[in-house]
């Protein structure tokens, strides 16, 4: 399962691995 962190109300991913972050 991908991990998410809440910005700006919006779910960002924040799965290790990845290069940036991606809303969601």
């Amino acid at each position: 399962m991908p991990r998410y962190k809440i910005q700006k109300n919006k779910k960002v991913d924040v799965t290790e691995g990845n290069e940036e972050a991606y809303p969601v």
